[in-house]
């Protein structure tokens, strides 16, 4: 069977890159050591130059930054973590926070941050930078790294592919050397490796995390605000039905946009000839104008229907186009980190795209209606990738219609 180029990458970092969940261990051990033992060596001005400050505002800097920065990054509960949404074909570069310190007159100045890069012999290597970004293959976090560059120009961008390419090839060289053999193709084509790139810089729209020393709140108080702001903490379940296939109302703890990305988000319908829910992968997804202004065009996938005692899909066909737009009440389902589904009911008030924090459209609504929880393992027979399943269609024969 012949590849094409992205075919061949794609299968050597599935096997050398093999994701664990939300998140890898390596990108665990790197919040660790890189945001929860930071270090702040100084600050730079708007001019570029070092402002100078007692060790004292500078340890308070330290502590502030530890916590408020690990906070974001973390995997459970890390607003910026769970914002990120990262097609599974794509490696995300997502930045972590944009720092400030507003100093007592006033001046607003950036943190330099320093942390552990690597070991090398007997010492640490150190790093020196402004913004922490985390590295991800599809939703998968593999790392944390630190640069100068805030990713808003062009030459920043192509810096951080660049870093990514390489961090990439030195983990997955062998993989890629192997197939390049096995194949005879050729694993030099950057472009293709380049375009792979999806680039985030404020996935879950929050305001420069900024520590003002011009307050009337102490910086401990700032931090505890800015922590309770931007924590997600799991809300209680209520029992909505009867058990009949592990749904569960929450109470909503979800922003009120919801981004529509392709093989990440399910829609969830209502089926009348069978009087039971279904629910359909969405397989593209694309922001267009129409009647109604913003709209977005999805293509969906075969129909898992549910609850019904054993789930059903209907029989091979081709796959179907829809509209949502302005006014129309969807419901739309997108798995969390412990593996269950949050399904979001509600009617959109507005559509558009924010090139920021992701390539495809979102669903703005004035709340969700309804917040419902699938388990986990429930949900493992209903939001199934069609594209993988084998299925048997029964089908009448000759003999069979002959003796009917």
């Amino acid at each position: 069977m012949v590849k094409d180029f992205r075919g061949f990458i794609n299968e050597a970092l599935a096997l050398a890159l093999e994701p664990s969940g939300l998140k890898s261990q390596h990108y665990l051990d790197r919040v660790d050591d890189r945001l929860a033992n930071l270090e702040v060596v100084g600050l730079e001005g708007g001019d570029g130059r070092r402002v100078q400050i007692s060790s004292a505002e500078l340890s308070e800097i330290t502590k502030f930054f530890r916590t408020a920065l690990s906070q974001l990054a973390d995997h459970e509960t890390g607003s910026v973590f769970k914002a990120a949404d990262v097609p599974p074909d794509k490696i995300g570069l997502v930045r972590l926070a944009v720092t400030n310190v507003i100093l007592s007159d006033g001046a607003s100045v950036k943190p330099i941050f320093e942390v552990y890069e690597r070991n090398e012999g007997t010492t640490n290597k150190m790093v020196q930078g402004k913004y922490f970004w985390i590295f991800t293959v599809g939703s998968t976090a593999k790392t944390l790294k630190l640069y100068n560059t805030d990713g808003q120009t062009p030459q920043g961008r192509d810096f951080l592919i660049d870093k990514s390419i390489d961090h990439l090839r030195r983990k997955a060289e062998k993989e890629l050397e192997r197939i390049s053999r096995l194949y005879n193709v050729s694993i030099s084509d950057r472009e293709d490796l380049m375009n792979m790139h999806s680039i985030i810089l404020n996935p879950a729209n929050i305001q420069p995390v900024t520590l003002d020393f011009t307050s009337n709140l102490r910086s401990s108080e700032q931090l505890e605000e800015f922590v309770k702001a931007n924590t997600i903490v799991p809300q209680e379940r209520v029992q909505l039905i009867p058990p009949t296939g592990g749904e569960r109302l929450v109470l909503e703890n979800v922003p009120k946009q919801m981004n529509v990305t392709p093989d990440k988000v399910w829609v969830v319908e209502w089926n009348e000839k069978f009087k039971t829910w279904g629910a359909l992968p969405i397989l593209k997804s694309k922001q267009i104008k129409g009647a109604t202004g913003n709209e977005i065009e999805i293509t969906l996938g075969k129909k898992w229907l549910q609850w019904l005692p054993e789930p059903k899909f209907n029989p091979p066909g081709t796959s179907s186009e829809r509209i949502i737009k302005k006014g129309d009440t969807i419901s739309l389902a997108k798995e969390l980190a412990n593996d269950d589904w949050l399904v979001n009911t509600g009617t959109v008030t507005d559509i558009a795209t924010d090139s920021r924090s992701s390539e495809f459209p979102y669903v703005k609504t004035e709340g969700w209606a309804e917040s419902l929880i699938i388990n986990k393992e429930d949900a493992k027979t209903i939001f199934v990738d069609f594209r993988g399943v084998r299925e048997s269609v029964h089908v009448l024969t000759f003999r069979n219609w002959l003796n009917g």
